[in-house]
């Protein structure tokens, strides 16, 4: 399917088509009590980390080790999740989808493969979407529309397009390659009470740009236990594109791994704000490789 033909049914559903997709005032008010209290869970003390990069001097810091280092925190070996995607433009309309999403890392211990469902009806119901890392190169990435009726594969070229119309991109289905960066450490600052390295990440290459859509990244990453606060995301002119936020990190596998059930993102150009908040999740429930095959975007099952 052509990367076209998604946007638009996406932009269909962000204008609120079909109103089993549009948030009532009371889901908005339920999801919003959520952010809130995972606002709070953020301000207080997280379980320390081993604090690797904790009191080094800026200038002796390999800024993309310590990147690598936040997503290795992120990486448990599988998992099933359910949560719900509220997009919120500038004028107050909201509509809200229903996502169910199983992962798990390859063999490798690092890739990973992601298999996400629209369970809410509308326009986007049955909607589905699969991703498998490849190290050192491109990823495969395969979408299935029950309009269309097959599963159809995607380019991997732009991953900067809109993830069903929220202000979340394809790429951020998919964990980065600091090695694909040239990444610098600003300095030092404090986010919620706790203290954070400041990373500046550029693309190495033309390519890398082209493909994430973005000319620059800012992130935020705590120095005791590697987890990502904040990060500033910037277009390819070098203006302020969006700002994303970890309102939540729930540790796991005795706070060996960090699960982020709470995400905001906000698009400072437009002023749509999009949330990704998971109620409930499942870690190491022995999810197979096998799940992560183009034939089963149509089966429910999973």
């Amino acid at each position: 399917m052509k990367t076209r033909r998604m946007v638009l049914l996406a932009l269909a559903w962000t204008a609120g088509a079909g109103l089993e997709t549009r948030a009532t005032r009371a889901e908005q008010a339920t999801i919003g009590k959520g952010v809130h209290r995972y606002v709070y869970a953020t301000a207080c003390p997280l379980a320390r980390g081993d604090g690797a990069f904790r009191g080094a001097p800026v200038a002796s810091l390999d800024g993309a080790a310590v990147w690598q280092r936040s997503l290795e925190a992120e990486r448990v070996p599988d998992a099933r999740l359910e949560g719900t995607l509220l997009t919120t433009t500038a004028t107050g309309a909201a509509a809200v989808l229903r996502i169910h999403l199983i992962g798990r890392l390859d063999h490798d211990g690092m890739s990973r493969m992601l298999l996400l469902r629209v369970a809410a009806a509308g326009p986007l119901g049955g909607s589905a979407f699969l991703t498998v890392e490849r190290r050192k190169g491109p990823p495969d990435i395969w979408v299935y529309l029950p309009s269309v009726g097959s599963p159809r594969r995607q380019s991997a070229g732009n991953l900067g397009e809109s993830f069903l119309g929220s202000e979340f991109r394809l790429g951020d289905l998919l964990q980065p390659d600091p090695d694909e960066y040239v990444v610098t450490v600003r300095g030092a600052e404090e986010v919620g009470g706790q203290r954070v390295w400041v990373l500046d990440a550029v693309p190495r290459t033309r390519t890398v740009e082209n493909r994430s859509g973005l000319g620059r990244q800012v992130l935020w990453i705590g120095q005791d236990d590697s987890l990502q606060r904040r990060t500033e995301q910037y277009d390819r002119r070098g203006a302020l594109l969006k700002v994303a936020e970890v309102l939540e990190w729930t540790p796991m596998l005795g706070a060996r791994k960090w699960l982020a059930r709470a995400r905001r993102i906000r698009n400072i150009q437009t002023g749509v704000v999009t949330s990704a908040i998971f109620d409930r999740v499942e870690i190491g429930v022995g999810i197979p490789a096998t799940d992560f095959a183009p034939q089963h975007l149509v089966d429910a099952s999973w």
